[in-house]
């Protein structure tokens, strides 16, 4: 009998888990090899991809692209779901598991860490370049463009930030500190927002953002 899981992304409703694996499965084997995905199947993909048991690990700062490519397993060929992140590193993801593994609670806060300051962090990209129409990269000397780039969070890094954070508020994680952030997204928010303006207040206190460039260091 098929898991009644109900799961909303984007406009699709899938009453069970097994009508969900059989949707992501038509994507799946939709297109040829290298192949990117369509912008919907891309959007869809992305959202379902915040499933992941370690999805905060996995996305980093972002994706870029999403798609199919055909890996040996056991001297024979299976298809599966490879991306690539804005900094231009690359991996592959278990489609299976984001269906059957849930994120852990410790991811759905990083999610929700990321969720708070993610206007902050683009305005900060935007503003950089609107006096100049390119910066140099710090780790590849590259001279590149708003498109080109994305922001990088150094030393210290984002996670490294919210574990900080946890610590001076003295937080316990549970399920109870989050909410969805929006309908059809599996992105998580604070579901306490005096919770989510500290955490803005910290973030802006004491990160230290750095534009790099999309190629892969």
């Amino acid at each position: 009998m098929a898991r009644k899981k109900k799961t909303q992304i984007m406009d699709k409703v899938f009453e069970t888990q097994k009508e969900l694996k059989e949707y992501v499965q038509n994507i799946l084997y939709a297109y040829k090899p290298n192949q990117p995905l369509s912008l919907k199947d891309f959007q869809f993909m992305r959202l379902f991809f915040n499933n992941h048991p370690d999805a905060y690990e996995k996305i980093g700062d972002g994706i870029e692209t999403i798609w199919i490519q055909e890996n040996v397993v056991n001297r024979g060929k299976s298809r599966g779901f490879w991306f690539k992140r804005i900094n231009g590193s690359i991996d592959n993801f278990s489609y299976k598991v984001c269906i059957g593994s849930p994120p852990s609670v410790t991811s759905h806060f990083l999610m929700a860490c990321t969720e708070a300051i993610d206007s902050y962090v683009n305005a900060y990209r935007e503003k950089a370049f609107q006096e100049v129409e390119k910066l140099r990269c710090p780790i590849t000397s590259d001279f590149i463009s708003l498109k080109d780039s994305y922001v990088a969070h150094s030393p210290l890094h984002l996670k490294e930030l919210a574990e900080a954070f946890k610590k001076n508020e003295d937080l316990t994680l549970s399920e109870q500190l989050f909410k969805v952030h929006g309908d059809g997204d599996f992105t998580m928010s604070f579901a306490d927002e005096a919770l989510r303006e500290k955490w803005i207040k910290y973030h802006y206190e004491n990160a230290t953002l750095e534009i790099r460039s999309k190629r892969k260091d």
